[in-house]
């Protein structure tokens, strides 16, 4: 009540676009600001987007939006000037954006009209004649929507009400050196730039189910904004004894043991290029990036 008035214009955004996605994620922010007299500081940067807008019953904006747009909808069936409407269909993409809102709200009730050109005199005399009915049905179907995308959101967050990482076996603390931090995208740069802490998760066994969005990616960069949060890192457990080496994975370790045994199988290899074919058709069988095929081949010239 207090932050939505001052989006005034609101249904005459367009989804879509850097600015589109920066005033949603900036909206989320303003909602988190509403439970800080209820909770320490600290905790409430650490809520997800998710549970601060479950906390604060406010839908996220893009919803907000949908009923902003349909409410201007509704004014402009009750009183609009044929000259707008022309205007309107002439520019095209903002009556679009109103069908696929039509569309979407009519995917949760099937008592809608239809969709379409020739259905359009029945949504004009539903919303003309029927104009409170037709805000109630609207503001029904979108507060289903607001809870059923967040308990779709929150159905991946772990007993601390953070969001499961793939770069990590549970939720985003290291389990390394023991370090909580809060989002995945500072789990995976903390990974990405300790080797040691890589080196014994690797080792031990912690992995990733899942391949995760690369770093720069739109992927990565949604996720970061979703996740953001201001509070910093700290100590959360005891860190694990490093691992003093690195440890190969079952392909690594069955690749060298197979060009071994080829290398074995002569007493003396005459032509370099014997050797490079050797090594090329065994790698050529298994998935290993080169990094990995490198460490295989230096530590057999070390053999």
């Amino acid at each position: 009540a207090t932050i939505l008035p001052t989006l005034f214009n609101l249904g005459l955004w367009l989804p879509g676009g850097d600015s589109w996605t920066k005033l949603c994620l900036g909206y989320s922010r303003q909602l988190r600001h509403l439970l800080m007299p209820q909770m320490h500081s600290q905790d409430c940067l650490k809520v997800p987007v998710p549970m601060v807008h479950l906390m604060t019953g406010c839908w996220s904006l893009e919803l907000e939006a949908v009923k902003a747009r349909l409410g201007l909808l509704t004014s402009l069936v009750k009183a609009c000037p044929h000259t707008l409407w022309a205007a309107l269909q002439t520019e095209g993409s903002w009556l679009q954006t109103v069908q696929d809102d039509l569309k979407l709200i009519r995917q949760k009730d099937d008592d809608w009209p239809e969709l379409g050109e020739a259905h359009w005199p029945e949504w004009w005399h539903l919303i003309n004649r029927t104009t409170a009915r037709f805000k109630r049905r609207v503001k029904a179907a979108l507060q289903k929507m607001h809870e059923r995308a967040c308990e779709d959101k929150l159905a991946g967050l772990d007993g601390s009400g953070l969001v499961l990482p793939p770069v990590c076996a549970k939720g985003t603390v290291c389990g390394s050196c023991g370090r909580q931090y809060w989002t995945q995208a500072r789990l995976a740069v903390h990974l990405r730039d300790t080797p040691a802490c890589l080196l014994t998760l690797r080792n031990t066994g912690r992995t990733a189910s899942e391949t995760a969005p690369g770093f720069g990616s739109r992927a990565w960069k949604a996720r970061a904004d979703e996740e953001f949060t201001l509070a910093p890192s700290c100590q959360v457990q005891d860190p694990l004894q490093p691992a003093l080496e690195w440890r190969w994975d079952e392909v690594q370790t069955e690749d060298h043991r197979e060009i071994s045994l080829e290398l074995l199988d002569k007493d003396r290899w005459c032509a370099y290029q014997d050797v490079v074919e050797l090594l090329g058709n065994v790698f050529v069988t298994k998935a290993l990036y080169r990094a990995e095929e490198l460490e295989v081949v230096d530590y057999l010239d070390t053999e």
